[in-house]
């Protein structure tokens, strides 16, 4: 007789419908500039990292290049380009284009859809992510916001466990470079700052908050012009030529701009009893970065320019003059974030050298492990020493936020962050990867987690932001039932007290808890291909 037919294999479950998209324009990609339709890879290769590092199934990630055409006349008549041959969109034009566009996203995938915005251009990156919270809408800036994050999770690692650096409270931030990363650095020590002490932060209103924060672009200290709230100048930051903006519009950076009458301002100015040094722009040269650095003694000093070797040894030197209350040799925090490592401010060698061993270097880059003195000597006397040791540099990429970001919004079915908007919205995050920083990361004076340890910070991060959601209401019908029972023990913690950590033993182990329901959901892509070959 005939065999009997072979029994069928059950059929496969379908994949799980597209919970993010990651979305583009193409108008600033690293290093390479406007590349419109060929930056397809940037949303793809973010979605690689969603998938493998965030847990989300691929299915779940939908990369999108929006072609709004292409700035570069030359490139845009190249015979090999693929995209729309017209000019790029601006102003109104532009901004109904992107609407338009993400109403269709949404139309298609469902209103919590999660909008993770890549590669915008200053003139529209922080427009568009304000007019998506305005709305209610999930969304967040890789490049305002994670980075924000990731350097605020450094500061605070640091304040907590590195001898010699300032409390939060007591840290004042000086930025080379007012574009989208030093805003969005300083927006989220904004946050940190004003949190109250019971949730970790400082305690400080949000107005003493800003007056800690000094801006730096290519015409000096960002200073308010007639008391209207416009930067001194023409009102636009321009890009570098590398694509990292193109224009900026004047409201982003006139945040934090300076009034007329600042102490600090009126020093650089020579009015107002400073030093010699400082009254250089009232001789019609303006103030040196390190002219700006002994005005301001700032304890932490941020590099997001592009501008390779711009914190040379005079601009580190001059980090030492200030003077926090302290019993321990002061450690000033030196962060160099543009990338790649060519157009880095310095290395952590150099940061070393010129600081006699005190600088706490974290960069956007990676760089290689390094030696310095075994003991940092007094300011001003050298490297001295002759016994090394090996110090770690870390590595403040945003890869180490945005996939937990992503992850903790899609557990909770969060129709939106619940940290709060600008710098608030990812608090949380900073504050679970500082928590992170190992007593062995310390000693290697390191202030960020590896970032091979990526899966780990990852879960962190998404726990964190999933049970800020659910505080804040934001968490929809999908939400993990053990997300709820954790935020549930995270505010019987809260209510009954606890250190200055938020919530002391009951909290962490509600976010112990939280990662473990989070962990059931990561997508596992190991195993899916192994199953795949079976």
């Amino acid at each position: 007789g005939a065999p009997a037919p072979r029994p069928r294999a059950p059929a496969a479950p379908p994949p799980p419908p597209p919970r993010l998209a990651v979305i583009s324009d193409g108008a600033r990609i690293l290093a390479l500039g406007d590349l419109a339709a060929h930056g397809m890879g940037i949303p793809v290769g973010k979605c690689f990292l969603h998938s493998g590092a965030g847990g989300l199934a691929p299915s779940q990630c939908v990369p999108v290049l929006v072609d709004a055409g292409r700035g570069d006349d030359r490139a845009r008549e190249d015979p090999f380009y693929l995209g729309r041959r017209a000019p790029r969109l601006r102003g109104a034009a532009y901004d109904a284009f992107l609407a338009e566009a993400l109403r269709a996203l949404r139309g298609r995938f469902g209103p919590r859809l999660i909008v993770h915005l890549e590669d915008f251009a200053g003139a529209h990156a922080a427009s568009l992510l304000e007019r998506e919270e305005a709305a209610g809408l999930p969304c967040f800036d890789d490049d305002i916001q994670a980075t924000g994050a990731a350097a605020v999770a450094a500061v605070l690692a640091a304040a907590r466990g590195v001898e010699g650096v300032p409390a939060l409270r007591d840290q004042t931030f000086l930025f080379f470079g007012a574009g989208q990363a030093a805003v969005g650095v300083a927006r989220c020590a904004v946050a940190a700052l004003s949190a109250p002490v019971s949730e970790g932060g400082a305690g400080l209103s949000e107005r003493e908050a800003r007056a800690r924060m000094f801006l730096v672009d290519s015409r000096g200290l960002v200073v308010a012009k007639g008391g209207s709230g416009k930067g001194e100048g023409e009102g636009e930051e321009k890009g570098s030529g590398r694509g990292d903006g193109g224009p900026l519009p004047l409201p982003l950076k006139a945040e934090f701009a300076r009034e007329a009458d600042d102490p600090v301002v009126l020093k650089l100015r020579g009015r107002g009893g400073g030093s010699s040094s400082s009254s250089s722009s009232s001789k019609g040269r303006r103030p040196s970065l390190a002219e700006i650095v002994a005005a301001v003694g700032p304890t932490a000093l941020v590099g997001a320019a592009g501008v390779a070797g711009a914190f040379d040894a005079g601009v580190l030197r001059s980090l030492l003059s200030a003077s926090p209350s302290s019993s321990a040799p002061f450690r000033p925090l030196v962060f160099a974030l543009s990338n790649p490592t060519a157009f880095s401010e310095c290395t952590p060698e150099q940061a070393a050298e010129a600081t006699g061993g005190r600088a706490v270097f974290a960069g956007g880059s990676p760089f290689a492990d390094y030696y310095v003195a075994a003991a940092a000597p007094a300011a001003g006397t050298g490297a001295g020493g002759g016994r090394r040791r090996l110090r770690r540099a870390s590595q403040a990429n945003n890869a180490l936020v945005f996939p937990g970001v992503a992850l903790g919004l899609v557990a909770a079915d969060a129709s939106g962050l619940g940290g709060g908007k600008r710098g608030a919205a990812l608090l949380p995050a900073a504050r679970a990867l500082a928590g992170l920083v190992s007593a062995a990361d310390f000693a290697e004076d390191a202030v960020l987690p590896r970032v091979d340890f990526l899966p780990a910070a990852t879960r962190a991060v998404a726990a964190s932001v999933a049970l800020a959601a659910i505080a804040a209401g934001t968490s929809g019908p999908r939400c993990l039932p053990a997300l709820r029972a954790a935020a549930a023990r995270a505010e019987r913690a809260r209510e009954g007290g606890g250190d200055a950590g938020g919530g002391g033993e009951g909290r962490a182990a509600a976010l112990r808890e939280a990662e473990e329901a989070i962990r059931e959901i990561q997508f596992d892509g190991e195993a899916a291909f192994a199953a795949s070959l079976s």
